[in-house]
């Protein structure tokens, strides 16, 4: 127990050297950031489960569960129409989930998809802006947890309309034939 009695020591410490001085709540900020950080320490995350989801116009196209992240999600045909959510529930040994902060680096900067995660980090949406390839690396920094990779190969979307072309002669033919 006196173990535990110096993490959370430890924690409030480094939780008040993380805010500085002039971060505002002290009481509350301050306790609610030790108790994250004893978390952390005391139950790393051990463990990302989780989906990907490929949408179009707001509807599924297809979709992946993950007990455990593998070290590269699958890819399918993905257009300039689609989106694709990766979502992470960080685990630690007990099967909790954890606070852990997930990030999610696109090696394109942005110049093939542009990412959005979530307030909670759990989740990000890969949106295309332009055809091409982009690798994405999601990652846990605050546990030992291996970083999984995405390759979104983004092609033009499916046709849209078609033109069809014709020819009017309006030459010697225009007029009918004479009758008789």
């Amino acid at each position: 127990m006196e173990h535990a009695r110096d993490f959370l020591l430890g924690s409030c410490l480094q939780a008040a050297a993380d805010r500085g001085p002039n971060a505002g709540r002290w009481p509350d900020g301050l306790l609610q950031d030790t108790w994250a950080l004893y978390n952390r320490l005391t139950h790393p995350a051990v463990k990302l489960s989780g989906s990907a989801t490929v949408s179009r116009n707001g509807h599924v196209r297809q979709s992946w569960q993950f007990d455990s992240l593998p070290k590269e999600l699958p890819m399918p045909d993905f257009t300039m129409d689609d989106t694709y959510t990766i979502t992470c529930n960080p685990e630690d040994d007990h099967g909790d989930a954890t606070p852990d902060q997930i990030t999610y680096t696109g090696d394109d900067g942005g110049a093939v998809v542009t990412l959005a995660p979530s307030a909670d980090t759990h989740s990000c949406v890969a949106t295309p802006v332009a055809e091409g390839t982009s690798n994405v690396t999601v990652a846990d920094p605050s546990s030992s947890l291996a970083p999984v990779t995405v390759t979104l190969n983004v092609g033009p979307g499916p046709t849209s309309q078609l033109v069809v072309g014709g020819q009017v002669n309006v030459g010697a033919n225009a007029a009918p034939p004479a009758g008789p």
